[in-house]
């Protein structure tokens, strides 16, 4: 006799528990013990009985008995902070949460860590002391700089993770709560704060991500203090858009759930909009106050909402928001909640959108060409007046699969571009066996992995980064806005902050009809002289939102731009 067992829908080994050898005949129960994940939602359980010979077999009765799990009994851990480290600083908390009516004695409870792929813990801090009813107990590395009223100040090994270890709260020798996967070397954690949801009420000894909020690096607003179900009914908000989640204190934007709105040229009279759900998946009636727009770019957003408004456990609202971008380039706000939800007030997360329009620059892509095998090529012309600086811009191929996410990405491939005098072309060809069309193809081509594009891929034009503020300080013409960084660290840690915001320079032509954003960059002064591309690259920024081929202005090119077209090239397209 065989047994399996699927947990939510995914098939465990087959297990022999009675191998036939000899005739079993019992009027008593067999009993069959299977360990059963916490967070498993669904169970599917299946015998099998194989029949040897001539004799009967049959199975009478079959009981499935477990242990429930109490709620409100045991102790959890209710947020982790990985924060900022160094030599002599280490900002590492982590927050304990009796949900009971009485007080924990912690003299038998031990943290313990497990680093990168080890299966044995590597450090372990036995806890002393007592957590109050419905109270907090705060463990904080000795090293940190925040300066938050800790329980325990401790030098020990286990506060120093760095976003790949696991964090496990035993209980004696038992595992009763974990951070991560034991074995797993994967960084899921690194500066982020997590934050146990106020619905979740025991501690679980398999890891969760959907028992937590996610918060963005040092977010101390509520450590030292948790809310939960266990104290009594609570509201619970929760934000989505197209049926994916937005979560609290979001900074990433994706049109997934329509935190970024694409593209619009801000000339035309005309906006985007975004539609997103409030549910209450609480106990108690969430109250939402107010929602509006925050931040240096909200006048080009505008909320529909009228408040204040109830929403009663497991119902929702709907609110939406529109973008009209003022000006060309990328424009950020936050969207705040104002609500009754005591561990989620205010809730917010990051929006964008892009204003378009045409640009002035001097170069644009005037031919396009894939033909067979690797007969691919782009030229580039100077249409201003003035000679183009050397290496200030470049070519730019972004494959299709790296089009996906608008902010943040580097180009899968780029080809500087050398000095062009007024009206001058310049080809750019694959790398291996370009010979045709004969007609435009004298060898003079520079070759470029950027003409490894199969037709679905986005070129641009775009403008370098000058490293060196003196440098960048001369780019009026472009009318970039400079802010420069002084430390490699600030730029590692702060990316969001020390933006360039380069208002100016668009690539005025796209192959793809893709349609075009500002890009922004960071320069970095004179002194930092290794690590900088990295950083840089990572800030650059591509479309993603289709315009269509009726958006194209020929009328509207460029003085003394050509219009030519040959095999499969098209030129010029101006898009508005």
């Amino acid at each position: 006799m065989t047994y399996n067992v699927w947990l939510d829908d995914e098939a465990q080994p087959e297990v022999l528990f009675i191998d036939g050898s000899n005739n079993l005949n019992t009027d008593g129960w067999i009993t069959i013990n299977i360990d059963i994940p916490n967070n498993t939602k669904q169970l599917k359980f299946k015998i099998s009985v194989k029949q040897n010979g001539s004799d009967m077999a049959g199975i009478d009765n079959i009981i499935v008995l477990g242990e429930p799990i109490s709620p409100c009994k045991e102790i959890m851990i209710s947020e982790y902070l990985e924060g900022t480290s160094s030599t002599t600083l280490r900002n590492n908390y982590i927050e304990l949460y009796n949900p009971t009516g009485s007080d924990i004695d912690l003299s038998a409870y031990v943290l313990v860590k497990y680093s990168g792929k080890n299966t044995i813990a590597s450090s372990s801090l036995s806890l002393s002391g007592y957590i109050p009813a419905h109270d907090t107990y705060l463990i904080e590395d000795d090293q940190e700089n925040l300066n938050i009223d800790a329980d325990l100040s401790t030098n020990s090994a286990v506060m120093n993770y760095n976003g790949d270890d696991k964090l496990a709260l035993k209980y004696g020798e038992t595992i009763i709560d974990l951070i991560g996967i034991i074995g797993d070397s994967t960084v899921f954690a690194k500066d982020l704060s997590l934050r146990r949801k106020s619905m979740i009420q025991s501690p679980n000894n398999q890891f969760d991500p959907f028992e937590w909020d996610t918060y963005g690096l040092e977010e101390v607003t509520n450590l030292n203090q948790h809310t939960s179900y266990c104290e009594g009914p609570l509201p619970e908000i929760v934000v989505e858009a197209l049926g994916r989640p937005i979560n609290d204190g979001s900074k990433v934007t994706t049109l997934n759930n329509n935190t970024y709105f694409g593209s619009l040229p801000f000339e035309k009279d005309s906006l985007l909009s975004g539609s997103y759900t409030i549910k209450n998946v609480g106990t108690k009636d969430l109250e939402i106050y107010e929602i509006s727009i925050s931040g240096e770019e909200a006048l080009d957003f505008n909320v529909n909402f009228t408040g204040p408004k109830i929403v009663v456990p497991n119902d929702s609202l709907t609110f939406s928001v529109d973008f009209k971008p003022s000006s060309r380039g990328l424009s950020t706000a936050r969207v705040i909640i104002n609500n009754n939800d005591p561990s989620e007030n205010p809730f917010d997360f990051l929006i964008q959108g892009e204003g378009t329009g045409h640009g002035n620059d001097p170069l644009i892509i005037s031919q396009y060409y894939e033909g067979d095998g690797n007969n691919k090529w782009l030229e580039v012309t100077n249409i201003g007046q003035e000679v183009s600086p050397e290496n200030m811009y470049y070519l730019a191929l972004f494959w299709n699969q790296d089009t996906q996410n608008p902010i943040g990405s580097k180009p899968s491939r780029k080809k500087l571009i050398p000095s062009l005098n007024p009206g001058q072309t310049l080809k750019f060809s694959a790398t291996l066996n370009v010979n045709g069309p004969a007609y435009a193809i004298d060898g003079q081509e520079i070759k470029t992995t950027v003409c490894s594009f199969t037709g679905d891929d986005i070129h641009h034009r775009r403008l370098t980064c000058p490293v060196g503020a003196d440098e960048a300080s001369q780019l009026t013409v472009v009318n970039i806005e400079i802010k420069v960084v002084d430390s490699l660290e600030s730029i590692k840690r702060h990316v969001d902050i020390f933006h360039v915001q380069q208002s100016a320079v668009r690539c005025i032509e796209a192959i793809t009809n893709t349609g075009c954003q500002k890009v922004v960059y960071l320069v970095a002064s004179k002194q930092l002289t290794t690590g900088i591309s990295t950083h840089v690259d990572r800030l650059l920024q591509i479309p993603v939102t289709p315009l269509g081929k009726n958006n194209v202005e020929n009328t509207n090119r460029p003085p003394n731009a050509k219009i030519h077209s040959s095999g499969s090239a098209t030129v010029n397209q101006l898009f508005a």
